[in-house]
């Protein structure tokens, strides 16, 4: 109720200052979608006069000039429409413009310019869709009121199915913005279509031309209606910003300031009787009353660890672990989705239980251990070299590598591209560690084939910043692997690897795969200090080029 009256205010707000850019707006639309109108009536017109046939309001005009009197009203019809829309974003600029230069607030969000006109010109348009709603009712209600009854039935229909899934949340796939937007005006349409055919022997219907207008005006209010389900979302959504922007006392907050959460439906509530996770639980399939959840965010809030312990027939108890991204991260979760369905035994993660994709949301669901726990940066660091080497033991299959290496160049072919030279030079202090670079520089043909025939391995970038996980047995689980890389063996390790660490390495990852065990160590050094260098290069980081660039010279040969 209060977030209701802050938005009347927001109106009034709108009113007091752009009432003149608020009123314009609403008639360009207005006049856009009539001049929309007459340009799909009209054909029908135009049809019968190129038939010979025209109708009695053209008969004054002789030969063929019904046709190009028509077809100059249409086309003057949708020039007018389409001069209305580009009106309609330069006064919604105006009128942004001047509620901000109203209010004169400072240190607002990044691009609140931005968010100002979008957030404008979306009121604005509920507006005068609630004006076409009240006007094309009362046409129905001068020239067909049956038609107009049938669409009060309909939009009782999905009133009542609102109703309804405000109490079972069974009915909610039924009635969400963006299913309503996407299929609500079409069955709307076809509905006012098969009402029009079911009544007409019974009702006193008006003239043809009026039916069609009838129809054509049904289907646009149609579309302007279920396309404000989606426009009201977003303001609900973003309110916090829309309040800031828009009213002239109110302060700034955090959540004024972040974007929105897609997945926040889902996790806002962690306590019983976690009504959005048992929304969640029920679209994966994951069966059993809730008794316990645990949540974290990553990804700047677009994906989320969610731990459940569920009950389940019987008094059993299970606990499951979902990894979710929402439609904002949908490529970075196939990514990841992608590798983990191809996960053996012995690499450091338990086995995927199931995965779900849809538009909105992506899921990765493991079998959980109640006593896991989530390792500290300290106990991270003490257990990074063995990941590394587990990761070494990680291979993937051929038809992956190639959908992989289809969207990324490989290392050996892109680190001199994107290598930032001059940046190097610029960090090269005295005239040794210019000519180290010039030598380097002249060395990257023999890096480049000395890249390319090594073995590749999975990379994990940043991945101490990763989640990790211990389990009852003491086994170490990396539950994080978007973004992974498939780059030379060597790649990802710390520029400061020893040549004993590697090589200790290489021989125990060689258990599982046997093309380790011909691997000079030197070029494994030499994958790492270049991924290191280019990895720097791609974060903008080149104050250690320097000292990379005199480990990989060492790594080579001298002349």
């Amino acid at each position: 109720m209060r977030s209701a009256t802050h938005f009347l205010a927001v109106y009034r707000s709108l009113v007091r200052h752009t009432a003149g850019s608020l009123l314009l707006i609403v008639l360009l639309v207005l006049c856009s979608l009539a001049s929309l109108l007459i340009s799909l009536v009209l054909p029908w017109q135009l049809l019968t006069a190129i038939d010979g046939r025209s109708p009695v309001r053209w008969q004054w005009l002789i030969g063929d000039q019904p046709v190009m009197a028509i077809g100059l009203i249409v086309l003057a019809a949708f020039v007018v429409h389409v001069l209305c829309e580009w009106a309609i974003g330069q006064v919604g600029k105006h009128g942004a413009q001047k509620l901000l230069d109203a209010h004169a607030k400072i240190g607002l969000p990044i691009g609140y310019q931005g968010k100002t006109r979008k957030y404008f010109m979306i009121l604005a348009r509920l507006l005068s869709s609630s004006i076409l709603l009240l006007a094309v009712l009362l046409l129905l209600l001068w020239v067909y009121p049956s038609l107009a009854l049938g669409m009060a039935v309909y939009l009782l229909a999905w009133l009542l199915l609102a109703v309804l899934a405000w109490y079972y949340s069974s009915f909610r796939v039924l009635v969400q913005a963006e299913s309503l937007s996407k299929y609500g005006w079409h069955l709307g349409f076809i509905f006012v279509l098969a009402w029009i055919v079911l009544t007409y022997p019974y009702v006193q219907a008006p003239a043809v031309v009026w039916i069609v207008i009838c129809v054509i005006a049904c289907r646009q209010m149609l579309i302007q209606l279920f396309t404000s389900l989606l426009r009201v979302q977003l303001l609900w959504k973003n309110q916090e910003q829309v309040f800031l922007l828009f009213l002239p006392d109110r302060v700034q907050s955090a959540k004024a300031i972040q974007e929105p959460l897609n997945l926040q439906k889902y996790i806002q509530d962690l306590s019983a009787p976690y009504t959005g996770l048992t929304e969640l639980t029920t679209l994966l399939g994951l069966k059993g009353q809730i008794k316990q959840a645990s949540c974290f965010l990553v990804e700047k809030g677009h994906a989320a660890y969610v731990s459940l312990l569920q009950e389940t027939a019987g008094d059993h108890s299970s606990t499951s672990l979902l990894k979710l991204y929402d439609a904002s991260r949908q490529t970075v979760g196939e990514h990841e989705r992608t590798l983990l369905e191809q996960a053996l035994p012995h690499w450091p993660v338990p086995a995927l239980l199931a995965v779900h994709q849809d538009r909105d949301l992506q899921a990765l669901i493991w079998s959980w251990e109640a006593q896991a726990q989530w390792l500290s940066e300290s106990e991270k660091r003490k257990c990074a070299p063995s990941l590394r080497t587990r990761l070494l033991a990680c291979s993937i299959s051929e038809d992956l590598q190639a959908r992989y290496e289809r969207a990324n160049a490989p290392l050996h072919e892109r680190w001199f591209k994107e290598l930032d030279w001059q940046a190097c030079l610029l960090m090269a202090e005295d005239e040794a560690a210019r000519e180290r670079l010039e030598r380097f520089r002249d060395k990257q043909g023999l890096i480049s084939e000395r890249l390319e025939v090594l073995p590749r391995q999975l990379v994990l970038p940043s991945l101490l910043g990763r989640r990790v996980a211990r389990s009852p047995a003491g086994q170490h689980w990396l539950m994080s692997w978007s973004r992974w890389q498939w780059m030379p063996a060597g790649a990802g390790w710390p520029s400061a690897t020893s040549p004993a660490v590697m090589r200790q390495a290489l021989q125990e990852a060689s258990a599982y795969r046997r093309e380790l065990l011909a691997l000079d160590v030197e070029d494994a050094m030499l994958a790492c200090q270049i991924y290191a260098l280019w990895s720097r290069s791609v974060a903008k980081n080149l104050s250690m080029a320097d000292i990379l660039i005199t480990r990989c010279l060492s790594l080579l040969p001298a002349q």
